[in-house]
């Protein structure tokens, strides 16, 4: 529950920094002669949710353990660009998304998690 929370979280500070993302973006795609900003910005918040949902159901539906690294990996990754590109007012509730995600992905590691994986139905 913690890591859909901290999905949840993460679209709700897409939808409240919107504004500010799409203008960056439309600026940066102008720069080149490109179009297409708020499209490309909706379509990757929600091929990146979609994508996060698919590994979320790996993991906890379908007990496939191997999926909890991916996580981690694209958990971790989230944080350090996160942190790389300076924390600001509005990626406050991004870190807090990120680090509700992590706080899901340490139950992973829990003794019971390993006889939980043990125990998936073949």
């Amino acid at each position: 529950m913690l890591f859909l929370g901290g999905i949840a979280l993460g679209i709700v500070n897409f939808i409240i920094g919107y504004g500010a993302l799409s203008a960056d973006l439309e600026a940066q795609l102008a720069a080149e002669g490109a179009q297409g900003g708020p499209a490309i910005l909706i379509g990757s918040v929600i091929f990146g949710t979609v994508i996060a949902l698919a590994l979320w159901f790996l993991v906890s539906r379908m007990r496939i353990e191997f999926v909890k690294w991916v996580l981690i990996a694209l958990v971790g990754y989230g944080l350090f660009s996160l942190f790389s590109n300076g924390i600001k007012a509005m990626d406050l509730i991004g870190l807090l998304a990120s680090l509700l995600q992590a706080a899901a992905l340490i139950f992973l590691f829990r003794p019971d998690a390993k006889a939980w994986f043990a125990a998936k139905t073949r």
